[in-house]
């Protein structure tokens, strides 16, 4: 998978393709489609940028201590004991329309 995610970034079709994804701006309704369920991805927004958690084991099914995906979490986030330090693990997907 790792293999993948890095030839997949050194082939220009697909890097072309990431990069189109995390220049998306997401508008509230448009980020609530992507909750987790259903197939779906799961994303967050923290401070205006949108982040993918799918492959995250704590939000399975869209869901991680009481929070859900496809919102903006900004609050939420300050009140976590784990902070915004883990949002530099996460793949960055787009931009929150204010």
């Amino acid at each position: 998978m790792i293999i993948e995610l890095v030839f997949g970034m050194l082939d220009p079709t697909k890097r072309t393709e990431w990069c189109e994804m995390a220049d998306k701006t997401f508008t509230v309704t448009e980020l609530s489609q992507f909750d987790g369920q259903n197939g779906q991805p799961a994303y967050v927004a923290i401070d205006g940028t949108v982040y993918d958690v799918s492959a995250v084991d704590a939000w399975d099914a869209g869901q991680h201590h009481g929070n859900v995906a496809g919102k903006n979490l900004s609050a939420a986030i300050l009140k976590s004991p784990h902070g915004k330090g883990v949002l530099n693990k996460l793949p960055k997907v787009g931009i929150l329309a204010e």
